[in-house]
């Protein structure tokens, strides 16, 4: 787990980070959309992002696997950067309609992303050290999400903002940092079949 863990350093980073801000995110979604809405229309509303995240996983499948892991992750981190952005002009009806929807765009990418990734990188030998690792630092971004979550409650949106754009810019420096993906994924692969019979069973190669 050693070698994992230093070889990979910035990526735990980045998970810890990213989910620390988006955490924060959408930890507000509930309070915020109280503020500007009735509480059932909140629901209705947040329900619908995360169908809308239903609907379209198998397509942001794809869409990973043709542009590659790492960079969609890095589109994850900015796509809550924008979202972030409009809670500094306040929060009001539009402003929060807009954060949730980029913010379902970016939730899409996150999960299949980092599994992706993290797959291209882990051997039979070592998969269980990647995955835990991956728990660990994902856990240690809610719960620090968690803990600020009175807080952030008290404070203006546009400073809440502030802090959610700040912890997405470390986020995006250490990803950067992260080894590539092993594969060039934007390469075709293309595979020759090759059956032939001996003694009587068939083999593939």
């Amino acid at each position: 787990m050693g070698n994992v863990f230093k070889k990979f350093l910035p990526f735990w980073l980045f998970l810890a980070l990213f989910k620390f801000a988006a955490c924060i995110h959408f930890n507000l979604m509930a309070p915020y959309g109280e503020r500007v809405f009735p509480l059932w229309l909140v629901g209705l509303v947040v329900g619908g992002a995360s169908l809308m995240q239903l609907i379209l996983d198998v397509p942001a499948g794809l869409i990973l696997d043709k542009y590659g892991y790492r960079r969609f992750l890095g589109v994850t981190v900015i796509l809550f950067m924008v979202a972030a952005t409009f809670l500094m002009f306040g929060l009001n009806k539009f402003t929060y309609l807009i954060t949730l929807f980029i913010g379902s765009f970016g939730w899409l990418f996150f999960g299949p992303g980092v599994n992706a990734y993290v797959l291209t990188h882990a051997s039979k030998d070592n998969a269980g050290s990647f995955l835990s690792l991956r728990d660990t630092f994902e856990s240690v971004g809610v719960v620090l999400s968690s803990i600020l979550l009175v807080l952030t409650l008290s404070i203006p949106t546009n400073l809440v903002s502030v802090l959610i754009l700040i912890i997405f810019i470390l986020s995006l420096i250490v990803l950067f940092l992260s080894p590539k993906d092993t594969e060039n994924v934007n390469v075709e692969k293309k595979f020759q079949l090759m059956i032939f019979i001996s003694n009587g069973y068939f083999y593939i190669k």
